[in-house]
């Protein structure tokens, strides 16, 4: 449950930024300003291996945001930095064989902060906390709304011998 927590927030964090696929012209100026969170939603699997036995197991997720409370992201420019704040809640939903779905509701904090860069359709951030790059796709970009998709994958070391592999998809929607 931890690893999906964390896989929640860290996409949030890589999908603050992106980039409109329909409007490659687009100046990074568009995205500089203050943009607050109003939607978020991400369904994904994870599998972890234990490579002495070569046992796996499988865990779907989805998460619903709500409750944003003051949930916003800041985008400046020369230098393009951002700065995310505020909370929401994630109705977490898992589920892995034999056992059915487990949902639990999850608070999440925002206080990251990093560089940004547009290259074509795409926006890449790299976080000052976490030092990860990810790459986000602009769905929607004008004056009032943006629409991202990030499809990232994690790879992590849980234990020696045990590794878990997370594919998430997540879609945002900000506003200012």
């Amino acid at each position: 449950m931890k690893l999906i927590k964390l896989t929640a927030l860290a996409f949030f964090l890589m999908s603050i930024i992106a980039c409109n696929k329909d409007e490659e012209s687009t100046s990074s100026d568009e995205i500089v300003g203050t943009w607050k969170m109003t939607e978020l939603n991400y369904t994904g699997t994870s599998i972890t291996t234990i490579s002495a036995t070569g046992q796996t197991a499988t865990v779907s997720f989805s998460g619903i945001a709500n409750n944003f409370v003051d949930a916003k992201v800041i985008f400046t420019n020369n230098p393009n930095k951002y700065a995310s704040s505020g909370s929401y809640n994630v109705k977490l939903t898992t589920t892995s064989s034999p056992n059915g779905p487990v949902e639990t509701n999850q608070g999440v904090q925002l206080m990251e902060t990093g560089a940004w860069v547009k290259n074509g359709n795409k926006i890449i951030t790299t976080s000052s906390q976490a030092n990860d790059v990810s790459e986000a796709e602009i769905l929607t970009l004008n004056s009032t709304t943006m629409k991202l998709r990030i499809q990232k994958t994690i790879n992590q070391t849980l234990a020696p011998g045990v590794t878990s592999t997370s594919n998430t998809t997540s879609f945002q929607t900000l506003t200012r």
